[in-house]
């Protein structure tokens, strides 16, 4: 697989690479988020969409997750700094 922009960049050091936390995002969650992405992907270009209620839900949920978690990368609390 051809490496990306940005690996690129880190490679030839003109760019840092950040440390992952992979801990606090499971496979698991990552799997429900691409899931959502793939049936976004089939209402968008084939017009057919079929989404329960406890996947918008669980959506939700992760979404709060993960600007929490991106706000707690970039140091903002959250209040726009």
């Amino acid at each position: 697989m051809p490496d990306s922009a940005l690996e690129k960049l880190v490679r030839i050091d003109q760019l840092k690479a950040e440390p992952r936390n992979d801990a606090e995002w499971s496979a698991a969650r990552r799997r429900v988020l691409d899931a959502a992405r793939q049936k976004r992907n089939l209402a968008e270009y084939e017009g057919y969409l079929d989404v329960e209620a406890s996947v918008v839900v669980e959506m939700s949920e992760l979404t709060v997750m993960l600007l929490a978690a991106v706000e707690a990368l970039i140091g903002h609390g959250g209040n726009g700094q």
